[in-house]
Parts: C-alpha cells; structure tokens; sequence
C-alpha cells in the first residue's frame, strides 16, 4: 500500500535527517556538510592522473572514496539508509557527492498517481451509493426475485 510505504521512507528519511544535523562535526570533520533537509554532502576532487580517463573510471574514483567514508556512517547507523547521487561540476575536474535516503515514494508523481487513483474511487463508491440510495426498492425486488429464482 502507498501510504504504509510512503510513511516509512518518512520515517527513514527523518531519523537519517535527525542523526545527520546531530552529528554535524563530526560530519564536518570528515569534509562533509549537512543542509536543511538533511542531506549530506561534499565535493570530491579528482586527481588530474583520473580527471583525463572516462567517466567510467572516474565514477569507480569516486566509489572508492565513498567506500573510505562508510565507516563514518557505519557508526552514525545511517550507511543502510543513505544512497550516493554523483553529479558533475561543470569546468571542474570535481565531483558533488550527495547522500541522502531513497525516495521512490516521496515525489510528486507517485504521490499525484495515488491521490487520482484515491479520487477516482471514492467518485466510483460515490455514484454507486447515489444510484443505490435512489433505486433501493427496485435493486430490492430485483434480489427477492432472483433469490426465489434460485432457491
């Protein structure tokens, strides 16, 4: 159901934003920052030896840093939680490294597909229960004849 899966990446993301914005030097001190969201984030420099391969390549350097910091989120038990999104630095040999907790469910579109599919059922139960309400005598006799029918 959405609702329960929505409510739990809620959960998710609050205790990594709450353990993030708690943890704030010792984040810092590792070269990380922490938004107002909390995100957790950093720029990772690219040797110049790295910086002139592909991206392929370049993107395993950058693994390979994140790996360094796993014992960091290890200890703050936020490394179940937090997922790594690399975007490159234009006109930079850099990359910015953003962790924050999956979100499948908390984004406008899922969240609009639920609400019409919600509304477009609750019109359905609405014109069924208005039909029902009006033709109560009819849908009545019409039971009793195919229950003598039957029986």
């Amino acid at each position: 159901m959405y609702l329960k899966k929505l409510y739990r990446e809620l959960r998710i993301w609050n205790r990594v934003s709450k353990i993030a914005k708690a943890n704030r030097t010792i984040l810092g001190n590792k070269g990380f920052r922490v938004d107002w969201i909390g995100r957790i984030y950093t720029v990772i420099n690219l040797p110049e030896e790295v910086a002139n391969h592909n991206p392929e390549v370049q993107q395993m350097y950058i693994l390979g840093k994140l790996r360094d910091f796993d014992k960091i989120f290890l200890e703050l038990g936020i490394a179940d939680y937090v997922a790594p999104e690399f975007r490159a630095i234009e006109d930079t040999a850099s990359y910015l490294l953003v962790l924050s907790p999956d979100r499948e469910y908390v984004r406008l579109l899922p969240f609009l597909w639920f609400t019409i599919k919600t509304m477009g059922l609750a019109l359905l139960l609405r014109i069924i229960w208005v039909i029902g309400k009006h033709n109560w005598k009819h849908i009545y006799e019409l039971w009793e004849k195919i229950i003598n029918l039957i029986f």
